[in-house]
């Protein structure tokens, strides 16, 4: 028996779909296309005008953004040369970009997941008045009080890939007239998440900075969610100099630092036990060099070329 193959021949311009597929399949491009151009024309002008508005309100201080940039495609949002003044006019904080890219795992997680997060050039300026009073004091008082009232349980969040760069932090002690800076101010982070099977992997955080011209360096590994807090921190300082700590030694010292310089290569673990009562443990070693003490006429009180100590937590 022979059969015979059919074969239909497509019209030139045919698709072979139907029109109401055609039909629904122009209306699905054209949603996208119209999300696509919301997200890249339209949303960054009204989020731009909204960031301003709701931090300015929030903060009871002028902000003000140069630039947001919204894509859809990668879900991710920039924004670009954030500025809050202070209340002389000055800018009190701020930063030079904000990249945050979201994850599409956040509704198969319900939780809060972001594949990345990098700042770059953020700046703090904070000038104390006196009294242990700050010019953010307000700021701080509002947020500690916000956070005493809140009694919801810790949310579901995965933090990843978190860069700072190039930040700048000046504290104005007017007071005691000294002013301190940290310079070239590096921190990352490539994890911080509250979600079951992850709480038991360590959270290993890298801090640099030129603190009042000494370099400082913080690398450790953590558990903050877990219930041993099982955690370590290295500590690098470099050449400290001590004789910025006199404005803040007390009057009835009868001796004034004129001069020393600090470095350390310590190292501190914490560990929380059953009975929840926590084992600390400090290594390492500290270094005091050219350390100068006067008597308050100016006379020479006590020299020291060099000071070393060596700590074992076994001893």
């Amino acid at each position: 028996m022979r059969h015979k193959l059919r074969t239909r021949l497509l019209q030139p311009g045919s698709t072979g779909f139907t029109p109401r597929v055609r039909t629904l399949a122009a209306w699905l491009v054209a949603v996208w296309l119209a999300l696509v151009a919301f997200g890249g024309l339209l949303a960054p002008t009204l989020a731009k005008s909204f960031l301003s508005e709701q931090l300015t309100r929030v903060l009871g201080r002028e902000v003000s953004i140069d630039k947001v940039s919204i894509s859809p495609l990668s879900l991710s949002t920039r924004i670009d040369g954030l500025s809050v003044k202070d209340r002389a006019g000055g800018e009190q904080m701020g930063f030079g970009q904000l990249d945050v890219n979201f994850s599409a795992l956040s509704i198969a997680q319900a939780a809060i997941v972001i594949d990345g997060i990098r700042l770059q050039s953020p700046r703090i300026a904070v000038t104390h008045l006196g009294d242990g009073r700050f010019d953010v004091s307000d700021l701080l008082d509002s947020w500690l009080t916000d956070s005493g009232k809140s009694t919801s349980s810790l949310p579901r969040f995965s933090l990843n890939n978190i860069q700072i760069s190039g930040g700048q932090f000046v504290l104005d002690d007017r007071p005691k007239g000294v002013r301190h800076t940290a310079e070239s101010v590096n921190f990352s982070l490539p994890f911080i998440s509250s979600l079951p099977g992850k709480m038991d992997m360590f959270v290993q955080p890298a801090f640099s900075a030129v603190v009042d011209g000494a370099k400082v360096t913080l690398r450790g590994q953590a558990k903050p969610f877990a219930a041993s807090h099982a955690s370590s921190l290295e500590l690098q300082l470099q050449n400290l100099d001590l004789s910025g700590l006199q404005p803040y030694m007390p009057a009835s010292v009868p001796v004034h630092l004129k001069a020393g310089q600090l470095a350390t290569a310590l190292k501190l673990d914490l560990t929380r036990n059953a009975d929840a009562s926590p084992t600390i443990g400090l290594s390492g070693t500290a270094q005091l060099s050219g350390l100068a003490l006067t008597e308050a006429s100016g006379a020479p009180w006590l020299a020291l070329d060099r000071l070393e100590l060596a700590l074992d937590p076994t001893d």
